[in-house]
């Protein structure tokens, strides 16, 4: 049984050969528009605007709509800021005052509207609206997974440490699994993460009282043994590239066990970081008879 002397760092194992072989293992950020000093209308050219082109349609009486112009105060955006925000869209679209009505030129147009921009942009600048907040949350189980790659640079964790077994399920009832008012802290889940933080960060350090940590590899139906691997070294075929993290200097026992009995010699090479550690034959002793009829050979023994 190979012993390979490992350091504390990714490694890359290659097993190549002729069979099948199984061994022991977004918050986005908004930036905000610059706030520069006012440069268009002031309010009450803005206000004489308004009144000669809208209020005629938008007022208390009427109310077309929703909007009553006649008491939004321009000189202070921030109080009818919703009201202000349609005004700013229709002026930028061109769609206000309708065809056939008077209309101001376009001069007028970019002028009202930049000074409606620029007052509402001062005001959310300084009194911020994030809105409806929800409670403090967690982080999903793909962001806890990101973040450990992003801050430790452990991208392949042993299956002993996968996110998955480590960390409860998240909601994903709604067809998204990193909704805030889903990702509560329950009391299960804060033990969660918890024991997830405490076995990664010894991990992540070289912890030499880290407990023993035992991976299986199986190799998966679907891979075809008849080809190179890729990652594998050229001019074999068949076998898996593992990508695994070996925490402390040490030496690490590797175990193959093979799916089924080879009929004739084969070389099966065991690689580490892409230079060989050692080729072993197998399939180099007679099947022992059996007899007649159908019956299944035990597979070769393992490595």
């Amino acid at each position: 049984m190979p012993s390979v002397r490992a350091v504390a760092r990714p490694l890359v194992m290659t097993a190549a050969g002729w069979v099948a072989i199984t061994s022991a293992p977004s918050g986005n950020l908004q930036a905000a528009r610059a706030q520069q000093p006012l440069t268009g209308a002031p309010s009450l050219a803005t206000r004489a605007v308004i009144d000669k082109y809208c209020v005629g349609c938008h007022n208390q009486k009427l109310k077309t709509a929703g909007l009553m112009l006649d008491v939004a105060d321009p000189s202070d955006v921030s109080k009818d800021g919703v009201t202000w925000e349609k005004v700013i869209r229709k002026l930028r679209a061109g769609a206000m005052p309708p065809v056939g009505s008077p209309r101001p030129d376009q001069a007028t147009y970019d002028t009202l509207a930049t000074y409606l921009e620029t007052e509402a942009d001062r005001a959310a600048a300084a009194r911020p609206n994030p809105g409806n907040v929800g409670a403090f949350h967690r982080l999903s189980r793909t962001e806890y997974r990101k973040s450990i790659r992003d801050l430790l640079a452990l991208d392949a964790l042993p299956k002993e440490l996968d996110i998955t077994t480590l960390l409860p399920a998240d909601n994903g009832s709604t067809g998204f699994d990193n909704l805030a008012d889903l990702l509560f802290v329950s009391p299960t889940a804060l033990d969660g993460y918890l024991s997830a933080a405490r076995k990664i960060s010894r991990f992540a350090v070289g912890d030499p009282a880290i407990p023993v940590i035992v991976d299986r590899y199986p190799i998966p139906a679907d891979l075809p043994q008849n080809t190179r691997q890729e990652g594998a070294p050229v001019g074999t075929r068949g076998g898996i590239v593992i990508r695994s993290t070996f925490p402390v200097d040490g030496d690490y026992r590797l175990d193959i066990e093979f799916a089924g009995n080879a009929r004739e010699p084969h070389q099966l090479e065991v690689s580490v970081d892409g230079a060989r550690a050692q080729v072993f034959t197998v399939g180099d002793k007679p099947i022992t008879e059996r007899g007649f009829g159908v019956f299944s050979p035990p597979p070769d023994k393992p490595i």
